[in-house]
């Protein structure tokens, strides 16, 4: 999987959500930030794959095995 998976499908930025104080449509710039923003607080790199210290912090798995089984390149 990677960044482009982690988006609304087109119809949120198009077509209005009902609520109690009216109809809205998504904001695709102001989604595009929150995106960047929530990768970046996560330890993540700009394509959603967390990134070294990230996997070193939350001690999930050895580094020399995560770049052997997965596309992760660290």
């Amino acid at each position: 999987l990677t960044d482009s998976h982690d988006w609304l499908p087109d119809r949120f930025y198009t077509e209005p959500i009902h609520t109690v104080d009216g109809d809205v449509v998504c904001n695709r710039q102001a989604f595009g930030r929150m995106h960047k923003e929530y990768y970046l607080s996560m330890g993540w790199d700009k394509s959603g794959k967390p990134v070294k210290e990230t996997l070193e912090k939350l001690r999930i798995i050895h580094i020399e095995h995560i770049e052997k089984e997965s596309d992760i390149q660290l």
